[in-house]
């Protein structure tokens, strides 16, 4: 409920809650208000009905204004005293005890306030520039009162003419006798400067906040008259009464420099260390004592890098920007290059610490530079203190020069079937570039593929290629750069295709002639593979070739043999069949028209080498009806046109065409099951195109076959064929054929392409070899025992040995009873002239004589092992001679062979040896 007068106080409103009594409300007021003013009271109805005046009917009170009041407050006769005093910086505020008078003539004419600072002499306090309640303002002179300073205060009460200070009553402030304390809440302020190389450390001349510290933009620090930064990191420090400031670059001896701080409008400031924390005046440009030593070192060399035709040589420290020397003072080396010239010394960089120049010309990427500086006698590099930088001797340079060239072919070389091709530069070792990407082309060999990938060794890319080169033939080499994985140098440049560039063809003459080494039938197509690839204008007559079928000899049809590569192909007249059980094939060369390699040697005449059968049997194809649900309500059509044809060989093949599916691309699924046996297939289709899959290694007599189709918005078309009762496959009809053999001495070992059964062990007489010396005859030995079987293997002890340099052949006759045959029964068939390889060991060691043996006119001379008993290599009788204790000398009429297995001779005497006599 306020309270309103027309006297000095004003209106003065109502606090807290009124207290009621019957008929009367009391309101405490914010203010006293004086006995001799005249009071009105007002009373505005609140706007919430609970805190309202009402009576108890809660009839509201209505609202009252400017009614009298009648002022019973007692006269105020008790003048203001002092209470307290504070100054900051030129700002003293001297409080009383209770507000004063602020009308003009309360307020004095002359400044009634005098002060002591660090108790000197009494100084006048100045102006009185402010009157506000109980308070009273005082502009001190500046620069009197600083951070520390011990101030007192007091006041002097001028004459009534002079308008002493008085409260609102009129009661006067009295004379204050004695100095009162000041509080001194002046912050610190600048005091000094000085800076050291990089280092400025501002004085401030009290303890400043360690906590607050604002942001390098508060500080301008100027050398020469010009700004410079401060660093980038920890510019600004505070430590006690200092803040040190770090440069960016250090000031040199000599150089003027000022400081100068704002506080900033946001953030940290620099403030007092005490409680107030007031923050420190800013301050205008204030020099700074400079305690850089002089410099005395000179600029030294920092680093040098090359680009293209420009050159930058930068030193440790700025140059003096008159210190420009001539071109001259410089020179640049290279590599490749050599000596470059140096056309300009252009302008100096990095902060003034270097120079550019421009070379006559550029210099490579990759290539190693390197310069020399001869300190000139006129404007030599040299610092803003003057110290000449020292000339420096073929110091290398980086070279930043971009290498945007590409390889290209340098030469290339071919050994048989390894190809080298090197580049103009290095290549990216980790190049993994395929072989197939290079290719030779030679003028016997024609067109020659890499293989595998290529291997990089610094410039070079070497290719195995599919083939060998023929000696002395012309090679060219192409590149033909792939999508992925090209040959490029460490900088990506990627080397571009190229043709048809000549190689230098050092493979070595070859002199080895093809050799049979497999061959296989199916039909009428009979196809020979050799060790090598054939010259395909080398074209036998089919007369030159043989082929025996269960000892038929279908012919070779007219112009039925082609050659492509390493293989032979000759068309039959007469097809195979699956139950063709022994298929062989010999060639006969012919001087006039010979089987060659590209090199023109003859593949050389062969006998009965054996032929794998894979003439399939011919299976019935069964026809698949699709059926089943889907179980959902959109699902594809069952396929159509489906079959399954086998099974051949162990294979069967099913066959369908998906149906319509709306367009969905539908993933089938093929499987096969019997017992165990599971194999599938899935793939990605679309209606209407045809699909086909082949299962093979099937050994069951019955199959089930299904088909299943799947799309992304459709079901599962179900177990959606199912076929058995599938003809089975065939018996086992095939006979073990002869794989190779091998002899030493007297045991013979033969291998089969099959496991044999172990009961059928024929006699060893089964088995038979040739052995033909080398310049000798030939002889035949036989085998001794019975033959033992292991797996594919037979073992037969012969009735003698071969020697080391014997040709061996073996053949095997099929006896009438216990022949050799696999576990199915089929008998080997017989073979003659297989190669025997001979493991057999030279011997070194002579014959040693055994014993002899006299009867008569004949003598018998047997060593410790066989003899080469041929005619041409008997002794003649001349080599013996023979005494008898009685008979004396006998001649030695005639040498024939011995009956001791080979190991002995028989000689005839001329006379009879008698009885009893030693001989």
């Amino acid at each position: 409920m306020p309270a309103t007068s027309g006297c000095a106080t004003g209106t003065i409103a109502g606090t807290a809650t009124a207290a009621v009594s019957g008929t009367t409300a009391t309101v405490t007021l914010a203010s006293a208000v004086h006995p001799a003013e005249t009071v009105t009271v007002a009373y505005t109805k609140p706007s919430t009905r609970a805190t309202r005046l009402r009576d108890r009917a809660h009839n509201d009170v209505a609202d009252i204004t400017s009614q009298s009041v009648t002022n019973n407050t007692p006269a105020d006769t008790t003048a203001p005293t002092f209470v307290s005093a504070s100054v900051n910086g030129t700002t003293l505020k001297v409080v009383f005890s209770e507000p004063l008078d602020e009308s003009r003539a309360a307020t004095p004419r002359h400044q009634p306030f005098f002060y002591t600072v660090d108790s000197n002499k009494e100084l006048h306090a100045g102006s009185l520039t402010g009157l506000k309640g109980d308070t009273v303002t005082i502009t001190l002179p500046d620069d009197t009162v600083r951070h520390g300073h011990t101030v007192r205060v007091r006041y002097v009460k001028p004459s009534e003419s002079n308008g002493p200070l008085r409260d609102l009553a009129g009661n006067r402030v009295a004379t204050i006798l004695g100095f009162k304390a000041v509080t001194n809440n002046t912050p610190p302020a600048f005091k000094s400067a000085a800076v050291d190389g990089a280092a400025l450390t501002v004085t401030f001349d009290g303890g400043l906040d360690e906590d607050s510290v604002p942001a390098a933009s508060a500080f301008t620090v100027t050398v020469g008259g010009s700004a410079v930064s401060l660093a980038a990191t920890n510019p600004v420090a505070v430590s006690g009464s200092d803040v040190t400031l770090t440069l960016a670059n250090a000031v040199r001896n000599g150089d003027t420099v000022t400081v100068a701080y704002a506080a900033p409008g946001t953030g940290a400031v620099l403030q007092d260390a005490d409680n107030a924390k007031n923050p420190v005046p800013d301050f205008t440009a204030q020099t700074v004592t400079n305690n850089t030593p002089a410099e005395t070192t000179p600029p030294a060399l920092s680093y040098m890098r090359a680009d293209g035709s420009a050159l930058e040589v930068v030193w440790n420290e700025p140059l003096d920007r008159d210190s420009q020397p001539a071109a001259s003072a410089f020179s640049v080396t290279t590599s490749t290059t050599g000596a470059i010239a140096v056309s300009s010394v252009d302008s100096f960089v990095e902060g003034n610490r270097g120079l550019v120049m421009t070379l006559a010309s550029a210099v490579a990427a990759d290539e190693t530079v390197t310069v020399s500086y001869t300190k000139p006698t006129s404007n030599p590099v040299r610092d803003p203190a003057g110290n000449e930088a020292p000339g420096f001797s073929n110091v290398a340079a980086y070279n930043i020069t971009s290498d945007t060239t590409a390889p290209t072919f340098s030469s290339a070389t071919v050994n048989a079937k390894t190809l080298k091709v090197t580049l103009s530069e290095e290549l990216a070792f980790w190049s993994t570039t395929p072989g197939s990407a290079f290719s030779v082309a030679g003028s016997i060999s024609g067109t020659i593929a890499g293989t595998a990938t290529a291997t990089i060794s610094g410039r070079t890319a070497t290719v195995t290629l599919a083939s060998a080169v023929v000696a002395g033939e012309t090679v060219t080499a192409s590149y033909t750069k792939p999508g992925t994985n090209s040959l490029r140098d460490p900088k990506g440049n990627e080397v571009a295709t190229f043709a048809a560039q000549a190689v230098t063809n050092s493979s070595p003459a070859d002199n080895t002639a093809p050799t049979f080494d497999s061959a296989e039938v199916d039909g009428r197509t009979l196809t020979i593979t050799f060790s090598e690839a054939l010259d395909e204008d080398s074209v036998p007559s089919p007369e030159d070739f043989t082929v025996t079928v269960s000892h038929d000899i279908p012919k070779v049809a007219a112009g039925g043999v082609a050659i492509s590569g390493d293989t032979v192909t000759l068309t039959l007249q007469t097809p195979t069949t699956h139950n063709s059980v022994s298929v062989y094939v010999r060639y006969t060369s012919v001087e006039s028209r010979p089987l060659q390699d590209l090199a023109g040697n003859d593949v050389a005449t062969f006998k009965n080498q054996r032929v794998d059968n894979v003439t399939p049997t011919a299976g019935a194809g069964v026809l698949v009806d699709f059926g089943g649900g889907c179980g959902e309500d959109t699902c594809p059509d069952a396929p159509t046109g489906s079959a399954l044809s086998g099974p051949v060989d162990g294979q069967i093949t099913v066959t369908w065409t998906p149906a319509a599916t709306g367009g969905v691309a539908m993933r089938w699924w093929v499987g096969i099951r019997k017992t165990n046996l599971s194999a599938d297939f899935t793939e990605t289709t679309v209606a209407g195109t045809a699909r086909s899959h082949t299962f093979s290694g099937l050994e069951a007599t019955t199959y089930d076959v299904q088909v299943r189709g799947r799309g992304s918005a459709v079901a599962d078309v179900g177990d959606a064929a199912v076929a058995t009762g599938l003809t089975p496959l065939d018996d086992d009809q095939m006979p073990p054929g002869f794989s190779s053999a091998a002899v030493n001495r007297t045991t013979l070992t033969v291998t089969f392409d099959e496991a044999l059964d172990t009961g059928s062990a024929p006699a060893g007489s089964a088995f038979s070899v040739t052995a033909t010396p080398s310049g000798g005859s030939a002889r035949t030995i036989t085998g001794t025992g019975t033959a033992a079987v292991s797996g594919a293997t037979v073992t037969v002890t012969l009735a003698s040995a071969v020697t080391a340099a014997d040709t061996v052949t073996v053949a095997y006759t099929k006896p009438t009873s216990n022949p050799l045959q696999d576990a199915a029964g089929n008998p080997v068939a017989n073979f003659s002239d297989r190669t025997v390889t001979n493991d057999t060991s030279a011997d070194t060691m002579p014959p040693t004589l055994s014993y002899m043996r006299a009867e008569g006119s004949g003598l018998e001379v047997v060593w410790n092992e066989q003899l080469v008993l041929a005619r041409a290599s008997r002794p003649a009788a001349a080599a013996f001679s023979v005494n008898g204790s009685s008979s004396g000398p006998i001649a030695v009429s005639s040498v024939a062979t011995s009956i001791a297995g080979s190991r002995g001779l028989l000689l005839t005497l001329a006379s009879a040896v008698t009885a009893g006599e030693a001989v």
